[in-house]
C-alpha cells in the first residue's frame, strides 16, 4: 500500500518461530531454553576473530610444505640430471669431431698444449 512503510524482514527468535510466546517455549521445554541461552551467551570464535592452529594443525601444516619442497627439489634434480646427460653427449661428440679433425697425435695441427699452473693452455707456434 502507499504510503506504508516497508520494514526489512528481521530474523525472528526461536519461540517465534514455532508459534509460541517466549514464556510459554521456557515453559514447555526449559532444557531447550537452557541449551539455547548457554549457547548465545559463549559463542563460538566467528571466523574473522584469530584462532590459533593446534600443534596437530601445525605439524600437519609443516609436513605439507615439506612435501611439496621435496616434490619442486626432485623435479630439479631430475633436470639438473638431464642437463648433465645433455652436457656429456655434446662433449663426447665435439671431443670426436676435434679427433676427426687432428693429425693423429689427438690435437690439431699446429697446436701445442702447454700447462700454466694446473690448467692446460693451447698454444699457437
Amino acid at each position: 500500500m502507499p504510503g506504508q512503510r516497508h520494514q526489512a524482514e528481521r530474523p525472528q527468535p526461536g519461540a517465534t518461530k514455532l508459534g509460541l510466546s517466549n514464556t510459554t517455549f521456557r515453559r514447555h521445554f526449559p532444557d531447550l531454553a537452557k541449551e539455547i541461552s548457554t549457547i548465545r551467551s559463549n559463542p563460538e570464535p566467528t571466523a574473522t576473530e584469530e584462532r590459533h592452529p593446534s600443534p596437530y594443525e601445525i605439524l600437519a601444516a609443516r609436513n605439507a610444505k615439506l612435501r611439496r619442497t621435496n616434490r619442486s627439489l626432485t623435479e630439479n634434480l631430475r633436470f639438473a640430471a638431464a642437463q648433465i646427460q645433455h652436457l656429456a653427449v655434446d662433449n663426447a661428440r665435439l671431443r670426436e669431431g676435434l679427433e676427426a679433425s687432428s693429425n693423429g697425435r689427438g690435437r690439431p695441427a699446429g697446436w701445442v698444449w702447454g700447462y700454466r699452473g694446473r690448467f692446460a693452455t693451447a698454444v699457437s707456434w
